[in-house]
């Protein structure tokens, strides 16, 4: 049989084959047959096409052609090429395949091929990616709870709970656990414990030497093989039939059957029943959190507990009938089955808890089950820090929890899918998503410490510039969830990339969402001093920043029309056209139209309030006259500032007193026995000592009479509750004179009022407002400050995230003990790559990738490649990778890279050679860096941009390379996490 051979190659850009056809005659008979292979292999490939996913052929392709040797190529766009050289010409034929995604071997096999679909994917001679672990998209959910916090010193819960099953009943028990002791020789840590130490009765959950133990007491009990780690949230529990003499243990749906002698517990008299220590005698303390304890009086079945396990930290009871104990523990020692099994707490607090659960799926909707997740976080703390990492079970969940210790929060928590699909993160080293981190969430903690180093943000999509800005909170106290920051903007700086009216300017976060904002003045590219509120989201936490961005659209793009983007409503056109403060500030009113909203009452005697996109309030010259305007709710259930843009027409005019102020109630406006002139304030004019305190009826108010500005203009004027004082001020935004505030006593009205109080010597005009509004209190008063970075172009990056090296002096670097150090060894890296096409600092080129100072990716003289630190680069033409996004798979073996290195641009292999020095061989240190050469502080650093990094501990296969870059853009989502407050009994 004639045995013979083609190639199979694929290429990313297409190329036309040059044949020699001027002059020359072609052997028709050789082309003829040679466009027959070229339409066979086309009609093949249309087969596996047409067959759906999951067809899988091997091909033989006949030697009845007469063409002994040729080669086959396989364009993206799914043309077949064959061609011959014989002699000196060349013999080409072309066939059109249905193809459009294909992964194509290459390597040479012989005599035949082989075809698959894959959803889609056409794979010739190289196995498709496998379903399994093959992550599509990622949807993240939260519980939020609290736990007792046990400190393994003196910490415990005594239930003195009676109705626990004894005398050889039924029992189950199950909650959650976060253990912190340690793991030495006969270390005993009681989770739950009930029962008589006299006679030997008793029964306790317990965590020793770091493994699940039943215990009984004087007994052997039943240490089982279930190893409980610190640091760890776990489910774990036991069950246990009535009179048996076996029981199972469960920990995170895992179990293990081990004999116990037969429980039948007597009840002590005094601490019948504790949680975090041993029954009665009250030792074996917890170290740790525990949550969600539930009791039963009957052996749960093994799919009810793995149920309970998957209704999660806050899940209720799985069998309420037979449930007859529920401490959920969430702030306090209640029992919620409705048993009265109420605890009492000892030196135990109560942080809160949350769960967060990611959810994997395929493209068809199914879960990815052993598919890794890692997990980031802000303004709270993950069990590891501030990121974890966990594997998908067979519903495709993965877990992750956090903690606060402080002060009522939301936490930004992001959940990444690994991409890829053949098991590559078992051999992960180092996972680098840079989001807006340098984080490690494969798992190894071998997170990285950034220098200098930006990152790409996922502008909206109308959005073609943007500029950083870091708002820092520099007090001993966070921001509100909601708060709304000022800022204060040079429209100037920025002239070239706005609009006239600032009307194409927004804001938003590094995930891309826009940020509610609302232009208070200065809409004009000549301004030097503009006005913004946003609305912020995340807390702020004490003594941290959140770093926002400023965007800009086309100048001839109004992003004002979609009421997240806004702007004061004397601003515009037409009055309130593009307001969108009642989606900034926590109570806000424009005044629109001609009729008063269903926020406010009203009452008069004499004066009138009129509406026309705007409120205007007058009175007569008849002493006792007065008009006022209250809400129709309470707005104060916070520290607040209240602020108002009204006119001073009338302030200089005796006799009448214009205002507005924070009252307690609406008829207080007109109770016995205050005077009905006196509707915004009681006391003396401009009073400080009647806020707050003892004065339960207090008020706070700005009276306008006799206060500078004198001048008919229209000012902001401000009102805040602070401590003892009333605190005001106009045109401005001055620090508060205190560093404390507090909700009002009682339930608290805004109102605007105009009154006339003595004889009149004059006829004031009407009082005018443009809008009303309350704010959230900023941390001590100060407001957090604001530093604006440099105006960028919006990024073409195809993840929206990377970190960006400025070829001067970025870089990012880490330890890295689990990289592989031994000889002849090799380690994989596989990223994202943007490279501006620059040489950087200096001229000897950059490097974006090194394992060491002697084993690094070289960019240098037109080339990209290997180098082992001694001017050698063994590689590649890098003409074709400046200015775009490619994805680099990189091998580095221990040792003479000659033939051995491997090089993967976009998932194909490409050829190396020797461009620059002599062929070297490299040394690994257990240290990783990217963006520079690691101990120079002068040279290659790196010009451009990376994303994704994943760094493996062995080689990867041509195919693992490709489902490397096929997937390498893996699946996130975020989520705003709610954490409750800090609960000390």
């Amino acid at each position: 049989m004639l045995v013979f051979t083609f190639i199979i190659t694929i290429f990313i850009v297409l190329f036309a084959i040059v044949a020699s056809r001027g002059g020359q005659v072609f052997n028709q008979q050789s082309f003829g047959q040679a466009q027959l292979v070229a339409e066979t292999v086309a009609q093949q490939i249309n087969s596996a096409v047409n067959s759906g996913s999951g067809y899988s052929a091997n091909i033989t392709l006949s030697s009845n052609y007469g063409v002994n040797n040729y080669n086959i190529s396989v364009l993206q766009n799914g043309e077949v090429i064959v061609y011959v050289t014989q002699a000196s010409q060349k013999i080409q034929a072309v066939a059109y395949s249905q193809a459009k995604s294909l992964l194509v071997s290459s390597s040479i096999s012989t005599g035949y091929m082989t075809l698959q679909n894959y959803m889609g994917l056409i794979c010739i001679d190289v196995q498709c990616p496998s379903s399994a672990g093959t992550a599509a998209s990622i949807t993240l959910s939260s519980q939020a709870a609290h736990a007792a916090r046990f400190n393994g010193v003196s910490s415990y819960i005594n239930t003195g709970a009676t109705n626990i099953p004894t005398s050889s009943n039924a029992v189950s028990v199950f909650g959650w656990i976060y253990y912190t002791g340690n793991s030495l020789s006969n270390n005993q840590y009681t989770i739950y414990s009930y029962g008589s130490t006299s006679p030997s009765e008793q029964v306790s959950l317990n965590v020793y030497d770091g493994y699940l133990y039943l215990g009984e007491y004087n007994t052997a009990g039943f240490l089982s093989g279930l190893q409980v780690k610190p640091n760890i949230w776990y489910f774990v529990g036991y069950t246990y039939s009535a009179g048996a003499a076996q029981a199972t243990l469960y920990l995170n749906g895992q179990s293990e059957l081990g004999s116990v002698s037969a429980f039948d517990s007597l009840m002590p008299t005094y601490n019948k029943s504790v949680i975090g220590a041993r029954s009665q005698v009250v030792s074996s303390y917890f170290q740790g959190d525990i949550a969600n304890l539930q009791v039963y009086n009957t052996q749960l079945s093994a799919p009810q507990e793995y149920s309970l396990y998957y209704e999660g930290i806050s899940g209720a009871p799985i069998a309420p009938a037979n449930a007859v104990a529920w401490w959920q523990l969430n702030g306090d020692t209640n029992d919620y089955s409705g048993n009265n099994n109420t605890g009492a707490p000892y030196s135990v607090v109560f942080p809160t808890v949350a769960q967060v659960s990611a959810k994997v799926t395929d493209q068809f909707g199914n879960p990815v089950n052993s598919m890794l997740v890692g997990f980031t976080t802000t303004n709270a703390t993950l069990t590891k820090n501030a990121f974890a990492s966990n594997y998908t079970n067979q519903n495709g969940m993965a877990y992750a929890f956090l903690t606060q210790n402080l002060t009522n929060a939301q936490a930004a928590v992001t959940a990444t899918a690994f991409a890829g699909g053949v098991g590559e993160e078992k051999n992960l080293s180092i996972w680098w998503p840079l989001g807006n981190n340098a984080y490690d969430i494969s798992g190894n903690n071998n997170t990285g410490t950034t220098t200098n180093v930006l990152w790409v943000v996922k502008a909206p999509q109308q959005v073609k510039y943007y500029v950083p800005i870091n708002l820092t909170n520099s007090q001993n106290s966070s921001t509100q969830h909601g708060f709304q920051q000022m800022l204060t903007v040079n429209s100037v700086a920025y002239n070239s990339v706005e609009s006239n009216s600032l009307q194409n300017v927004d804001f938003f976060y590094a995930n891309g969402t826009v940020i509610p904002s609302w232009l208070e003045s200065g809409n004009s590219i000549t301004n030097t001093n503009t006005i913004y509120w946003l609305k912020i989201a995340p807390i702020i936490a004490q003594g941290s920043k959140l770093t926002v961005y400023m965007g800009f659209a086309s100048n001839t793009v109004n992003l004002m029309n979609n009421k997240i983007t806004g702007e004061a409503p004397s601003l515009s056109a037409n009055y309130g056209q593009y307001d969108d403060g009642a989606s900034i500030f926590s109570f806000y009113d424009n005044f629109a139209g001609a009729t008063l909203s269903s926020k406010w009452v009203t009452a008069a005697s004499g004066g009138t309030a009129t509406i026309n996109n705007g409120l205007s309030l007058t009175v007569p010259e008849t002493v006792g006259d007065y008009v006022y305007v209250a809400s129709a709710s309470a707005i104060a259930s916070q520290p607040i500032i209240a602020e108002a843009f009204m006119n001073g027409n009338s302030i200089n005019v005796g006799g009448y007193r214009l205002g507005f102020g924070l009252v307690p109630s609406q008829t207080y406006l007109l109770a016995s026995g205050v005077s009905q002139d006196h509707v915004s304030w009681q006391g003396t004019e401009l009073a400080t000592t009647e806020i707050l305190g003892s004065v339960q009826t207090g008020t706070a108010y700005v009276n306008l009479d006799g206060v500078n500005p004198v001048d008919s203009n229209y000012h902001i004027w401000g009102l805040e509750w602070l401590s003892g004082e009333a605190g005001y001020w106009y045109n401005g935004y001055p620090a508060p004179a205190t560093t404390t505030s507090d909700v009002p006593t009682d339930t608290t009205y805004l109102t605007l009022s105009y009154d006339a109080y003595t004889n009149i010597g004059g006829i004031p005009t009407a009082m005018e407002y443009y809008w009303v509004r309350t704010r959230a209190y900023p941390p001590n008063g100060i407001m957090p400050t604001a530093s604006f970075g440099t105006l960028y172009p919006a990024p073409q990056s195809l993840s929206g995230y990377g970190a960006v090296f400025n070829g001067k002096s970025s870089y990012i670097t880490a330890n890295a003990p689990g990289v592989n150090t031994i000889p002849n060894g090799y380690n994989t890296a596989s990223f994202w790559m943007y490279w501006s096409g620059a040489n950087g600092l200096s001229s000897n080129g950059m490097i974006p990738f090194s394992l060491s100072s002697t084993d690094f990716l070289w960019l240098y003289k037109n080339c990209f490649g290997f180098s082992a630190g001694s001017s050698d680069l063994y590689g590649i033409s890098s003409n074709s990778l400046a200015n775009g996004w490619v994805y680099v798979t990189a091998e580095l073996y221990n040792g003479a890279y000659t033939g051995s290195d491997n090089l993967y641009i976009n998932g194909v292999q490409r050829g190396l050679s020797q461009c620059t020095g002599s062929a070297g061989s490299v040394t690994v240190a257990n240290s990783i860096g990217l963006g520079y050469e690691p101990g120079s502080s002068t040279n290659y650093f790196f010009n451009g941009s990376i994303y994704n990094l994943q760094v493996y501990n062995v080689p990867l296969s041509a195919t693992q390379a490709y489902q490397l870059y096929a997937g390498s853009i893996p699946p996130s989502s975020s989520i705003l996490v709610p954490l409750g407050i800090l609960h000390y009994p």
